[in-house]
Parts: structure tokens; C-alpha cells; sequence
């Protein structure tokens, strides 16, 4: 049996973290369950999901739609765009059967990407080689999720290029609504075996918008600012996550904080340098998310940050250090990630 590969390669950086990933989640189960009730889906389509930060890893290979349920993303620094198209280019040589003289091959694979931020590592190379030797044989459609990136590094991969303006939850589910129908519509054509499969529904431009055009350069990604922090009572990381405010170009308001596991350090970029933040920009102080102490950001003097009780001995989980912990009218500068 001829099958038809999906693949969807998301962008799990930090500043997808919150609400983003999971509308993402939310949406790639929303495909599943669409596609479980389609007979031409559950007879071709096999969908493979890759995560990338500042690493990529493979989360589904080939799986047969039938197999699904959900899929649960991963978060880490920075947004190595090069380095997971280098890993989506072995998979399909690896994994998408070929044609021979015995027997036809799969379909034409299609690849659904989305990411929310400029790359932070350097993409000319894998572009060149993606485009040498398979922009003719996958269909590559690539998605900027917000208005702050700069899409002329998406446009060196495909000309297939989107944006999502609007992450509001709403706007996801149309949007995944929108990846749902161009599924389908494939894997119907491959089983009537009318061409290639290869095919995307018509857009709801008020939803997502084709970038026909390169857009003009952003050159720092400063939508989000987000601090990775530890909480001294179990000693495991979370992210504190600020979006730019509306009102004022330099401040940054709390949108929240969220545990991550160890996968965050194994798919987060190796050899990057800090980042500074004054906490002068950055309004609202939310509490420990793991532990519930009253401020998820103290600064120790070694340069960690952690979780802190008031008017009490803190053990700073970075160094081990045993001290107290005040207010301060005066900002100062904080480790932030690479986002």
C-alpha cells in the first residue's frame, strides 16, 4: 500500500511555551480525531511529528492515523531552523519509500512547519540542499505564528510561506482547522488515485495569509522575554514568560509561569551566551508554579534565579547558598533565555 507521509515540524522554543503549545497540542489532536473518521485518511496517511528548539527530535515516525490519541510537546531553548531541517532530510531518506522498477513508492510527502521566531542558528546550507534535492518531491509548507518574524528565512525553503497573525485560541483552531481539510483533501485524491496528493484547502485569509512577497527584516525577535528559574523546595526548572506590552514598546507583562521537565536541556541549543534583562521592563511577579512560594524570581549572587519565601532562610538550588531575600525599588539585570 502506497502511503501519503505528513509531517508536522513544530517550533517548541521557549517562547512558545503557555498557551501557544497548547493550542498546538490541542490542534494536532484535532487532527487525529478529524482524520480517524475519514476512511481515505485511515487507509493512507501516516503522520510523523518532529520537535525542534535548539535541537530537534522525533516524537511520531510513520504512525498509521488509527494508532493516534495526542501528542505531548516538549520545550527548549532557541530555534535551530537549519539544524531541524537537516534532521527532516535524513527521515525522509530513510523513512518515505522510493520507487523501483518492482514497485511505486509512497506519495508525495507534505510538510506542514511552524515556528514563532527568527532562527538562532544559521540556515543558508540546509536551505540550499533542501531545495537541490527536494522542493520538487515534498510539498514544504512553512508557517510564521505571530507578526514578529521575519520570513524571509522560511522563503529560503519554500515558496509556500504563511502567517498567523492572531495565536488567539480561536484563531489556532481555524487555522488547524485549515491543516485538517488540506490532509484530507489529500489523502482523498491518493485514494482515488487522481494525482500526486499533494493539494491544500482553500486559506481563510482572515485567518492565515500567504506571504507572497519578502517581508522586510526584523533583526531581534524581542516579542517575549523569557527566564528560566528554579524552585528551591524540589529543585526542578520552570520558564517565566513576558510579552511585550501593547501600551509601552519597553515593558514586558507577565503572561505566566510553567514547569518544564528534562527534556527542556536536551532540546535546548549547547554554548549560547546569556542574555540580559533589566527587571525594570518586565511588570508582574507570579508565584512559584511547582511549589508555590511567593516570588518565582529571586536573584541569587551566583546568578541563578529561583523561587524565594519572604522574611525567611532561602537555599539557592543553583550553588547551595543559604541567605535572605529583599525587595529592591532599584531594577537590575537578569539572565533571560534565547527564547
Amino acid at each position: 500500500m502506497r502511503r501519503l507521509p505528513i509531517y508536522l515540524v513544530i517550533d517548541c522554543s521557549e517562547s512558545m511555551v503557555g498557551k501557544p503549545i497548547k493550542c498546538v497540542e490541542e490542534g494536532i489532536a484535532t487532527i487525529i480525531r478529524t482524520l480517524k473518521q475519514s476512511p481515505y485518511a485511515l487507509e493512507t496517511t501516516v503522520l510523523s511529528v518532529i520537535a525542534f528548539a535548539g535541537k530537534a527530535v522525533k516524537l511520531l515516525s510513520m504512525e498509521e492515523i488509527y494508532r493516534l490519541t495526542s501528542v505531548k510537546l516538549p520545550v527548549g531553548g532557541g530555534t535551530s531552523l537549519g539544524n531541524v531541517f537537516y534532521m527532516l532530510m535524513d527521515d525522509i531518506d530513510k523513512c518515505v519509500k522510493k520507487n523501483t522498477y518492482e514497485e511505486k513508492g509512497d506519495w508525495r510527502p507534505i510538510v506542514f512547519l511552524f515556528t514563532d521566531g527568527n532562527p538562532t542558528d544559521r540556515t543558508e546550507d540546509a536551505a540550499r540542499i533542501w531545495r537541490e534535492k527536494y522542493g520538487e518531491s515534498v510539498l514544504c509548507v512553512a508557517v510564521a505564528m505571530g507578526n514578529t518574524m521575519d520570513t524571509r528565512y522560511l522563503r529560503q525553503f519554500t515558496d509556500n510561506v504563511y502567517r498567523l497573525e492572531n495565536t488567539d485560541p480561536k484563531s489556532f483552531e481555524q487555522f488547524f482547522d485549515w491543516i485538517t481539510l488540506s490532509i484530507n483533501s489529500s489523502s482523498r485524491s491518493v485514494a482515488k488515485k487522481r494525482h500526486d496528493g499533494s493539494s491544500l484547502s482553500v486559506v481563510n485569509s482572515s485567518v492565515v495569509k500567504k506571504v507572497e512577497e519578502k517581508e522586510s527584516a526584523v533583526t531581534v525577535d524581542d516579542n517575549y522575554i523569557v527566564i528560566l528559574s528554579r524552585c528551591q523546595t524540589t529543585r526542578n526548572y520552570y520558564l517565566i514568560k513576558y510579552q511585550k506590552s501593547s501600551k509601552d514598546s519597553t515593558a514586558y507583562e507577565l503572561e505566566g509561569a510553567y514547569p518544564v521537565d528534562d527534556n527542556y536541556f536536551s532540546l535546548s541549543a549547547d554554548g549560547y551566551e546569556n542574555l540580559r534583562v533589566n527587571t525594570d521592563h518586565l511588570y508582574g511577579h507570579p508565584t512559584c508554579p511547582i511549589c508555590g512560594n511567593e516570588s518565582a524570581i529571586g536573584i541569587c549572587s551566583c546568578g541563578g534565579v529561583l523561587c524565594v519565601r519572604n522574611n525567611q532562610v532561602n537555599v539557592c538550588p543553583h550553588c547551595g547558598r543559604r541567605s535572605f531575600f529583599g525587595s529592591s525599588d532599584v531594577g537590575v539585570d537578569i539572565n533571560r533565555t534565547i527564547g
